[in-house]
Parts: structure tokens; sequence; C-alpha cells
């Protein structure tokens, strides 16, 4: 069976993805402007996939590389793609280091 892969995540769903709260979504949202979440009639927030990578994006400098906002705009404008590519490489790395953590426990 194919992986199906969702178009819109919700407020709550990208919120627990991050680990934050919906509030600082919908701050982020306000500060950085890049993120451009669609609502439903009943005014619930909607994010594409695109949208929850730029959000990861700017997780990542405020909450792992400590930037303030000012910085992490500045980051997003200057490094675009690169940005996105450091930090899946580092989310890989802390997966392989788990992975390994898990092994030498094992034994």
């Amino acid at each position: 069976m194919e992986d199906i892969e969702k178009r819109y995540y919700t407020i709550a769903e990208a919120a627990a993805t991050l680990g934050v709260n919906a509030s600082v979504l919908r701050f982020w949202e306000k500060e950085f402007g890049t993120i451009s979440s669609r609502k439903t009639s009943s005014g619930r927030r909607l994010y594409t996939r695109e949208d929850l990578e730029r959000l990861k994006n700017i997780h990542f400098l405020l909450k792992v590389r400590k930037f303030t906002l000012k910085g992490a705009r500045e980051a997003l404008r200057q490094q675009g793609g690169a940005l996105t590519q450091h930090r899946e490489m580092l989310e890989t790395l802390e997966e392989l280091r788990d992975f390994l953590r898990s092994i030498r426990e094992s034994l």
C-alpha cells in the first residue's frame, strides 16, 4: 500500500509535530509572514506540507540554534533551502545517535 500524505494539517497537528503550543504557531505566522495558513469557513487554520517545512525551519532557528526573532528572519532570508538541508541533516544524525545508543544499551 502506498504511503498517503495529507494535503493539509490542522494547527493542533502542526503544533504536536513541532512540540509547541498552537499559540506559538499563530505568533510565528504573524511575525515571519512566510507561512500562509488557509482558514476554513469556521476559521480553523490549515497548513500545507510546505508551511510545515517553514515552521520546522523557524523552530530549528529559534529553539535549537537559539536565534532571536530578528536573527531568524535574516537567516531564513539568506539561507533558504540550505537551511532545510542543514536541519534535515542534523535530524538524521540525531536519529542515528539515538539508534546507536539503543544498540549500546541492549548489549
